[in-house]
This record gives C-alpha cells, sequence and structure tokens, in this order.
C-alpha cells in the first residue's frame, strides 16, 4: 500500500499533508502509511480508495479482483437495462 501511495502522492512532507486531508489521519499516521511500517485500514482505506486509483487498484490486486469482475458486468448490464426500460415506458 505504501508503494501505491508514494507512486501517487510522493515521499514528501506535502504527501503526509495531503493523506491527512484526504483521511483526517494523524500526520504520524500519515507518514507510517507512506514509509510502509503500517498500513491504512476500515475507513480510511475507503477514502483514500476514493481518492487515488493507485490505492484502489491495489486493494483489487490483494483481494484477486479485477475491474472486470463479471458481478461489475452484471450490475453494469442491470443499469443499462433499467435506463433502457425507462426510455421505452
Amino acid at each position: 500500500m505504501s508503494a501505491a501511495l508514494r507512486r501517487k502522492l510522493g515521499g514528501s512532507r506535502k504527501a503526509a499533508k495531503t493523506l491527512m486531508r484526504w483521511t483526517g489521519a494523524s500526520e504520524r499516521t500519515s507518514k507510517n502509511w507512506l514509509a510502509g511500517p503500517s498500513g491504512p485500514n476500515g475507513l480510511h482505506l475507503v477514502l483514500l480508495m476514493g481518492f487515488s486509483d493507485a490505492v484502489f487498484e491495489t486493494v483489487l490486486k490483494l483481494a484477486k479482483r479485477t475491474r472486470d469482475d463479471p458481478s461489475e458486468r452484471v450490475a453494469s448490464a442491470r443499469s443499462l437495462i433499467e435506463e433502457a426500460v425507462l426510455l421505452v415506458a
């Protein structure tokens, strides 16, 4: 996770400040995420996934999932069908 965060933000003090702004985490916590001894979890992880494609992709990879997951295709197809039905009705 730290590699994904550093790819997105670099390793500077500014990067820690950005993480603090995105998540509300403390400076020490943000620096630990960037350095690697600990990683975000729970709400912080979800918030980071919303701001960073690199974090999102890392979580998918760790979960052995892809953006092209069949369940996502089904949800997308369902949404398109609902839109089509509304247009026809």
